[in-house]
């Protein structure tokens, strides 16, 4: 099944709305798309970068935040395409720091969960 960019949005939203992460290999195998496909050529490419415009067209967070790239068995922050992306469409520098990355990525996760509803529990 090839996901359409709605149904993908729509998955991405539940995570958001869940304040849940998912992977770039869930994403991929929950819509049966093959993981060894390179990120170019892979049908997510373009399905992520049609739902990043959409959301900057409409002033949105972008749903794509809560993918995030897995290193072992820790999820970490998105890949280099996403911060790409964000500093095109934020008008931001690029993060390139680990630590810039999570600062950046949280900031927009905050404005993605508090979009979609969910409220982290505080302590």
């Amino acid at each position: 099944m090839t996901a359409t960019a709605s149904e993908l949005g729509k998955y991405l939203e539940e995570h958001a709305s869940n304040g849940t992460f998912v992977c770039y290999s869930e994403v991929a195998e929950h819509f049966l798309i093959p993981n060894t496909i390179k990120w170019k050529d892979n049908p997510l490419s373009q399905l992520c970068g049609f739902l990043d415009k959409e959301d900057t067209d409409a002033y949105r967070p972008l749903r794509t935040s809560v993918i995030v790239l897995k290193d072992g068995i820790k999820k970490t922050v998105p890949s280099k395409g996403y911060f790409r992306k964000l500093s095109d469409y934020r008008k931001i520098p690029i993060a390139k720091t680990a630590p810039e990355k999570r600062r950046v990525h949280g900031e927009e996760l905050q404005r993605l969960w508090k979009h979609y509803g969910f409220q982290p529990k505080t302590e």
